[in-house]
């Protein structure tokens, strides 16, 4: 029985964890090629995992490519109008697809997505798909900071 209960539990965590929303369009972006630190933070602000992410959004196909200090890649993926698809070699990532996902979100006025609700208060902007809260989105004078549903933190920093 507990066997079956955490098969279940497990199963209800990946369908949270793979609830990304639906691409509407990819706006074309002035900056074609950008750079960011990405920072893992704790729930108390410390840090837990320093990397570097690429964006190169060309017109219909935005790649991202996230590594770890040494230049490792952590995730590589490519965003186009029909989602989400892994680039390479690299294990799928699909922690590193809702944040990209969220920072897309945070650099575009446009919509990008389709939510099913936003809310918007004067500290942060917070992201609903099917009725879910996907992130959170606050913007800082250093970049943004991003929680995912999940439960992770984020900090973002553009770097060029």
């Amino acid at each position: 029985m507990k066997k079956y209960l955490l098969l279940g539990l497990f199963g209800l965590f990946l369908t949270a964890c793979s609830n990304l929303p639906r691409v509407q369009t990819l706006p074309l972006q002035q900056k074609t090629e950008r750079l960011f630190k990405v920072e893992q933070r704790d729930i108390n602000g410390g840090l837990k995992q320093s990397s570097l992410l690429s964006l190169s959004a060309q017109p219909q196909v935005w790649r991202w490519v996230q590594s770890d200090p040494l230049g490792a890649p952590i995730a590589r993926v490519i965003l186009n109008n029909e989602g989400w698809q892994n680039d390479g070699f690299v294990m799928p990532n699909q922690q590193a697809k809702q944040l990209f996902s969220a920072i897309a979100t945070a650099l575009n006025t446009e919509s990008l997505f389709t939510f099913s609700h936003i809310e918007r208060t004067q500290q942060a902007t917070t992201y609903f798909v099917d009725k879910k809260q996907v992130w959170r989105i606050i913007s800082r004078q250093s970049g943004v900071d991003i929680e995912l549903a999940d439960m992770s933190y984020w900090h973002i920093e553009e770097l060029n």
